[in-house]
């Protein structure tokens, strides 16, 4: 009889086993001691409990099945089961519901689980071999199969809020108690819900509470994983706090292994003594957050505390931020740093307070680069075409090619808001390539001569004349489509210094080679220097709108623009006014006799149907 026992509880046993390893491994790990670890102990617990009681009434069930204490024993583990279920829903909500919202769940959750229980006591139950069967097994059933509904439902509608592998090993969760308790019900002799329990714990365990991976191996830290649930606890649960990110200033020094260790050691027993700082390593760097925010505090445990700091280097820098919310992402972590750092570089201050105004500034550029990613994977980067105006002819002859993006709403996004972030981050070469290769498509799907147009021109930043490739790229873009170079105007600025750069040189000899005319925007802006102008290979001459706009407000504006008109004509040079408004500017620039004007008195920049329809009607 006993062989057959032994056999029967295998599984159950088993269960228990790997159930009370967990606990032994958790309760003696550090922690951060934050709710959702109080609410994985109690899931530990009644696992563990729910699996010795399985083991005990397997072991009644099998000697004397017919006696009360085998029944008592058997609803008693169907009711620490309940118990159980209802821990694994606290334990999820836990980290992802506020105070409010938690308690909602957490009463009704019990509530449900008290009359299941009630019900479950009075119910009828049999003992069939060694497992059991009646109202009070399928009770315990339909709170099963309710609870994986529920929480999967609720992992769906969660999930953003959920860190690192959560939801994915919820699914886990779930997907083997589904699948054990169909095959428990089915197979009733085969005892596999208490090794359900186990396995659920396990992968719990293993994937987001073991010490690997809350704890730095190096350091004995708390790691990155760490201090977002400590964040996001302190968050649900209302509370405020402090952080200091230390950066090292000099190269990470090698130092002997033991002296590494101890100096690792020093540290975490400096930083146990205090119960108001918490500290977290990720990679050399670290970061420690206070509940209190007391500044001047701070600042003397970051000058005590230099004698225990790791040797990894010389010197730190401390960045403050009162408001522990606002790190959540690693990857924002450096570069925000690093802008910060920036906007401090006159400052030899070792304490740099990170203002709520250079968070702002930094996520909104970093929300521009992103509008700017997922413009380009999207094919929401679109050109737009302003209409230029030959006073000669009479008639639209050119137009200037400018660039557009469309938001996920399909609002466009004017340039001002993008295009020096661009120009910052380097996404300007890829912007500028896909609006070449937009107007190259343009001009081979038009008749350029019937639409009266004798070429188009598109703007060239320093930036994308200094990448190596341009030339070459450009000019493949134009084979491509089959354009001839003399449909292409490259605008360039100032900013292009081709003494300094002998790439934009290079970029611009093979240009003026192939065939491409240039011409020099916003003149009248910056320094306007008339040696560059007489340096730079261009045809045209563009004055910016600021300059028109103080021809008609600044006496001497006006001069000075009179004069470098007239200057650069007789340099055999073209013209264009950009910038015109209104009739009477229109008009009082026709003394000047410049061949080309721009501006929002013909039109303002329209989509490319816009643009053809527009040149049809105009110039016949």
């Amino acid at each position: 009889m006993f062989p057959t026992v032994d056999f029967k509880i295998c599984g159950q046993i088993c269960g228990l086993f790997v159930t009370i390893t967990i606990l032994i491994f958790f309760v003696c790990q550090k922690k951060l001691n934050i709710k959702s670890e109080l609410n994985f102990l109690r899931t530990l617990i009644t696992a563990t409990i729910t699996c010795a009681l399985d083991v005990v009434s397997v072991f009644f069930n099998t000697l004397i099945p017919q006696a009360q204490i085998s029944i008592l024993l058997s609803k008693l583990y169907l009711i620490t089961m309940l118990v159980y279920l209802t821990s694994v829903i606290l334990y999820i909500a836990g980290d992802t519901l506020n105070k409010k919202k938690y308690n909602i769940i957490f009463w009704v959750w019990t509530i449900l689980g008290i009359l299941a229980t009630t019900a479950i006591s009075f119910a009828e139950i049999r003992i069939v071999d060694v497992y059991t069967q009646g109202v009070a097994t399928y009770i315990e059933y339909s709170v099963a199969v309710a609870v994986v509904v529920f929480v999967s439902i609720f992992t769906v509608r969660h999930r953003n809020q959920m860190y690192g592998d959560k939801e994915t090993v919820i699914y886990i969760w779930m997907a083997s108690w589904l699948l054990f308790a169909l095959i428990q019900f089915f197979f009733p002799k085969l005892l596999l819900v208490s090794f359900a329990v186990a396995f659920g714990v396990m992968v719990i365990y293993i994937k987001l509470e073991s010490i690997d991976n809350i704890i730095d191996r190096e350091t004995g830290l708390f790691n990155w994983n760490s201090y977002l649930k400590y964040v996001n606890d302190m968050k649900l649960q209302g509370q405020k706090g402090s952080v200091i990110y230390l950066k090292p200033n000099d190269t990470l020094k090698k130092a002997d292994e033991k002296v590494l260790r101890a100096s690792y050691k020093m540290f975490n027993d400096a930083i146990r003594k205090r119960n108001d700082i918490i500290a977290f390593s990720i990679r050399n760097e670290y970061l420690f957050v206070m509940k209190k925010d007391n500044l001047n505090e701070i600042k003397t445990f970051l000058s005590e505390g230099k004698r225990f700091f790791p040797v990894g280097a010389d010197a730190y820098s401390a960045f403050y931020l009162n408001n522990v919310e606002r790190i959540d992402n690693e990857e924002d972590l450096e570069p925000l740093v690093s802008y910060v750092e920036s906007k401090y570089a006159e400052s030899d201050s070792a304490f740099i307070p990170i203002e709520e105004e250079m968070i702002a500034s930094y996520y909104s550029i970093s929300d521009i680069e992103e509008m700017i990613k997922q413009a380009v994977e999207n094919d929401s980067v679109v050109v737009y075409y302003q209409p230029i105006y030959s006073v000669k002819e009479k008639k639209f002859t050119s137009a200037e090619a400018l660039v557009r993006i469309l938001n996920e709403e399909g609002k466009l996004i004017p340039p001002y808001k993008f295009i020096p972030i661009a120009e910052k981050t380097g996404q300007i070469n890829v912007l500028g390539r896909i609006v070449f290769e937009k107007v190259c498509s343009f001009i081979q799907a038009n008749d350029m001569d019937d639409l009266g147009l004798r070429h188009i021109n598109v703007n060239l930043s320093g930036t994308q004349l200094s990448d190596e490739d341009l030339a070459e790229t450009y000019i493949q873009i134009m084979g491509k489509y089959e354009i001839d170079p003399q449909f292409i105007h490259l605008e360039i600025t100032e900013s292009a210094n081709v003494e300094q750069n002998k790439t934009l040189k290079k970029n611009l000899d093979r240009f003026l080679n192939y065939g491409v005319v240039f011409a020099l925007d916003d003149y009248g802006t910056g320094y306007s220097n008339l040696n560059y102008v007489v340096e730079m290979p261009v045809v045209t001459i563009k004055f910016d709108k600021q300059m028109t706009d103080s021809y008609f407000s600044d006496a001497k504006a006006k001069r000075v623009m009179e004069y470098s008109i007239k200057m650069f004509k007789s340099m055999g040079l073209n013209v264009v006014i950009e910038g015109v408004e209104s009739k009477e500017q229109l008009e009082g620039l026709s003394d000047m006799n410049v061949e080309y004007i721009q501006g929002y008195y013909f039109s303002e920049p329209v989509n490319p149907v816009s643009f053809v329809n527009f040149l049809r009607e105009k110039n016949g």
